[in-house]
């Protein structure tokens, strides 16, 4: 059963944060019209990975502000971030094996576990390796909600 929620990838934060970013204005755009009635998902690895790509390609400060927003978002029950169990661990395990032919990161892994185990079908990202994995990317390849 497909639910309202979607999950927001690294590459989605990482724009929404960067203005110089080359999805900045697509990803702002995306998430302004969010509905608001979908729950906001994310996980421990992507704010790590997040975090880290702020912290050394940007500055400091950007970094730690983004963690700020993260945990207000979380607070008014706005983001819900989702932490690595045995279980999550050893299904994206299993997706790392199965998948050997595509170019997963350990976090693409998972957050594809995340999302299989919580019945996710988008994801808010620029990352196509969710789209080789059956989810549906929003935007859309060419830019649209759906």
């Amino acid at each position: 059963m497909e639910r309202d929620s979607i999950f927001l990838d690294t590459g989605a934060w990482i724009a929404l944060v960067n203005s110089r970013d080359q999805w900045h204005q697509q990803a702002k755009k995306t998430y302004q019209m969010m509905p608001r009635y979908w729950e906001r998902v994310s996980s421990i690895m992507v704010i790590s990975e997040t975090y880290t790509f702020l912290r050394y390609r940007m500055h400091a400060d950007v970094a730690i502000q983004f963690l700020r927003i993260i945990e207000e978002a979380e607070k008014e029950g706005y983001l819900k971030v989702h932490y690595l169990d045995y279980g999550i661990r050893k299904l994206s395990e299993q997706i790392l094996h199965d998948f050997q032919d595509q170019n997963l990161s350990y976090v693409d892994a998972t957050s594809i576990a995340i999302m299989k185990l919580l019945g996710i079908r988008k994801v808010f990202g620029f990352d196509h390796h969710f789209l080789s994995s059956g989810f549906e990317l929003v935007p859309s390849l060419d830019g649209n909600m759906h």
